[in-house]
Order: structure tokens, then sequence, then C-alpha cells
């Protein structure tokens, strides 16, 4: 087994936000029109949680959420060489990268203060086999590896 070199992964977090009928928040991405949870970047002296309550906000609009539980190991994986050829600043010195996942439940009713954002022109609540669907090829390893852990499908899921 070798061990991922952390520096060269960007610290992330994102989060499985499920409502009441066990559906999960997707955002769709304008520029690619492509569906993912909300995530993004631990700030240097940030915790993950911070981290998370933060980028909710900016992303999504939403405030009130519970946080259930999260990954107790970071979760990896890399850009495609297509997608490392775009990275600009500062963000072009990672391969991929290192996530903490958390679950969160939204409160019944506060899907409406969803507000769409530069992240996202688009939510959508879907099932967790969905999701797997409907999620670019490169992250759906780690999402399934995050939804197992997280309980949210079972050991036994697979691609």
């Amino acid at each position: 087994m070798t061990t991922k070199n952390y520096r060269h992964y960007r610290p992330n977090v994102a989060a499985f936000i499920v409502d009441s009928k066990g559906n999960i928040l997707l955002g769709r991405r304008p520029k690619e029109k492509a569906w993912q949870v909300p995530q993004g970047g631990i700030h240097r002296g940030e915790t993950p949680e911070e981290a998370l309550h933060r980028e909710l906000k900016e992303e999504t609009g939403l405030t009130d959420l519970v946080i259930e539980t999260y990954t107790p190991n970071w979760l990896y994986y890399e850009f495609p060489l297509e997608s490392l050829r775009k990275l600009k600043g500062a963000k072009a010195r990672f391969i991929g990268q290192r996530q903490k996942y958390f679950m969160c439940r939204i409160p019944p009713g506060q899907e409406k203060q969803l507000q769409t954002s530069q992240e996202f022109d688009r939510f959508a609540f879907k099932q967790p086999l969905e999701v797997l669907d409907l999620i670019v090829a490169f992250k759906r390893p780690t999402y399934l590896k995050a939804m197992q852990t997280l309980g949210i499908l079972p050991p036994q899921a697979l691609l």
C-alpha cells in the first residue's frame, strides 16, 4: 500500500445534506453543468467544521444544519489530467483533494432558504444512488466510500 503525500492534495470539506426522506442535496456547477455536493477548501487556521459552515453559507445560503457525523479519515481523489491543466494560482500545486465528508440534516422547510451562488446555479435533492450517477466520474469512488462510511449506503454497495 502506498502512502499519499498529503501536501499534494488540497484540504477540503464536503457535505452530504440529507432531507427527511433520505435524499441528498446536489448543486449544479454553472460552467461545467456538473452536479456535486457542496464542498470547498479549508483556510489556514480553520477547522474542518468551521470550513464546512463557511462553505455552506457561501455556496447554499444554509446556516442551521445539524452535523450528524463525519468521516474520521481523509478521503482522497485525484483530478483528471484535463482538469489539472486548467488549474491556476495556488490551486495549481495540487494533484487532487483530500476531504473530510460530513453528513448534515436539513430541518424541514429550510430547503426554501437555498440560494444560488457563483458555485451553483441549481439545486436538487436526489436519492443516494442517483447522486453517484449524476456526479463526475472521477469523484464516484470517493463519494461511494464516504457514503458507506457515513452510513448513507451499505458497505456492500457498488458502483
